[in-house]
């Protein structure tokens, strides 16, 4: 009788966590039909991202243009770094 318990048990867990996937991916789905994207918005866009570029260029200091910005120099940088156009 303990192991028709325990089995229940797993089977109502296992269909709990069944639920709940498809709940999140029907969420997925509506909310990339709505256009929005998931996970943290970007610090900087790309215009942004060029005029900090330009500024670099014109040899101001990374931490004056990061401040300018309003990002961390590591953001800047890590930014930078992601973007494969040079400096």
């Amino acid at each position: 009788m303990a192991e028709l318990s325990v089995a229940m048990l797993a089977l109502f867990a296992h269909m709990k966590r069944v639920f709940m996937r498809e709940k999140a991916a029907h969420a997925r789905e509506v909310a990339a039909a709505q256009g929005k994207q998931p996970g943290r918005p970007r610090k900087l866009s790309p215009a942004q991202l060029a005029a900090a570029r330009a500024a670099l260029r014109e040899d101001q200091p990374v931490g004056q243009v990061a401040e300018a910005f309003g990002v961390s120099r590591a953001t800047l940088y890590r930014y930078l770094a992601h973007n494969t156009e040079q400096i």
